[in-house]
């Protein structure tokens, strides 16, 4: 599917490459040989109990089967220093997190060579925290051709029709841009998000770059990638944010 305009940010799925891989791959497809300085990529917290934070990893590197990918310091001190009651770095808690690393293949597969990443786990999906975490990212990026990734799976341990029926809900609000709606939905228990975070700080950071839509590239779940239908389902989606 084509996609017009210059992307600012993408949602993609972090489960396993076997049941979301080709999922994320649509979401990654249109940013084939784009130039980027820094890619934001955010992440939900799986694996740290109690975690109310944001972490963000501030230097050194991350290291694929594809090679090394550097982070850009400069960008992540700055957000670090904008409230370090908030906003930490402490390596050990990002070490079993999948949801970042999963994206950085991708980039190295899709992206013109060159790019940093700065990535940021979030332990705290709360209004302020969103807002916060949107509006550093925005302030200290200016001056660089920036890419946000937003990491997210959709609903979990649903039957088949359940799943589809939430995650279409969650895709449709996020596509139209609409905040509130995907707000409701999650606070309601209409939508079920690993990753709303990342999600509502895209969203923001899109909103403020000017982009008035989505677009939905691509949803599956578990049942249609493994061909079992009848089991828990997780649910994919991939969707791009452009400014035309």
């Amino acid at each position: 599917m084509a996609v017009k305009g210059d992307i600012v940010g993408v949602v993609a799925p972090h489960a396993g490459y076997d049941y979301s891989g080709a999922i994320a791959g649509h979401a990654f497809k249109p940013l084939a040989g784009k130039k980027y300085d820094t890619v934001i990529i955010l992440g939900p917290n799986h694996r740290v109990y109690g975690f109310r934070d944001v972490a963000i990893y501030k230097e050194g590197f991350f290291k694929t089967p594809l090679g090394n990918v550097p982070v850009d310091s400069e960008v992540a001190l700055k957000i670090l220093n904008a409230d370090p009651a908030k906003f930490v770095s402490d390596p050990d808690l990002q070490t079993e997190e999948h949801s970042l690393e999963v994206m950085i293949p991708f980039l190295q597969r899709t992206l013109a060579p060159g790019f940093k990443i700065v990535p940021i786990m979030m332990g705290d999906y709360s209004r302020g925290t969103i807002e916060r975490i949107a509006a550093e990212i925005t302030k200290h990026t200016r001056g660089k051709k920036v890419l946000i990734v937003a990491s997210c799976d959709l609903s979990h341990d649903k039957d088949y029709k359940t799943a589809c029926e939430m995650d279409k809900r969650a895709l449709d609000s996020i596509a139209k841009m609409d905040i509130g709606a995907v707000e409701k939905y999650e606070g309601s228990g209409k939508t079920e998000m690993c990753g709303y975070g990342p999600v509502m700080v895209l969203m923001h950071i899109a909103r403020s770059e000017g982009v008035t839509k989505g677009q939905m590239l691509k949803y599956a779940n578990s049942g249609d990638t493994t061909g079992n239908k009848e089991g828990r389902i997780v649910g994919y989606g991939a969707v791009v944010f452009a400014k035309e």
